[in-house]
């Protein structure tokens, strides 16, 4: 992956492990690199995205 900055890998890494969900999920691992690169995203995160269900929030 290429990572606009270290600020960004450093989200990217925080959300993955946060979700405790496959690192090979591909798919899931996309979703949250474009959280990660966008402040606006990552700052909204909880409205987005539901850790405990693994889900995209569809209401957002």
């Amino acid at each position: 992956m290429h990572f606009h900055s270290v600020e960004h890998e450093k989200k990217f890494i925080e959300l993955c492990e946060r979700d405790k969900m496959n690192i090979k999920d591909v798919e899931r691992r996309s979703l949250f690199f474009i959280f990660a690169g966008s402040e606006m995203l990552y700052k909204n995160i909880e409205m987005l995205y539901d850790f405990e269900d693994h889900t995209i929030r569809l209401e957002a």
